[in-house]
């Protein structure tokens, strides 16, 4: 074997591992995204818009960031309440229409 072909193919095999690696890794990965949604607040009883955090592979919220009723100013601090909701709803949506799942 050519003593030049050693270094590119461990170049190549190197290369290839990390390529492999990452990508096995990326799985494992949260993507998250901040979205605004309405929803019937349980404590308050009456309707909100929150913004939300929002894991894109799964489809479920995670965390509210802040909560505001009409007309009034934004709060921090929703409780974990509100993420079940909109997490049911998220559930209900994808039991409705499996195939889009």
């Amino acid at each position: 074997m050519p003593s030049w072909l050693v270094p590119i193919l461990a170049t190549a095999v190197l290369g290839g591992g990390i390529f492999l690696l990452r990508r096995h890794l990326s799985r494992f990965e949260r993507s998250l995204a901040t979205v605004e949604r309405k929803l019937v607040c349980p404590a308050r009883g009456e309707l909100v818009e929150v913004e939300a955090l929002l894991e894109r592979r799964t489809g479920y919220f995670t965390e509210i960031r802040s909560c505001r009723a009409p007309g009034g100013s934004a709060q921090a601090g929703c409780s974990q309440v509100c993420v079940q909701a909109l997490n049911a709803r998220t559930v209900s949506r994808l039991a409705a229409h499996p195939s889009e799942g």
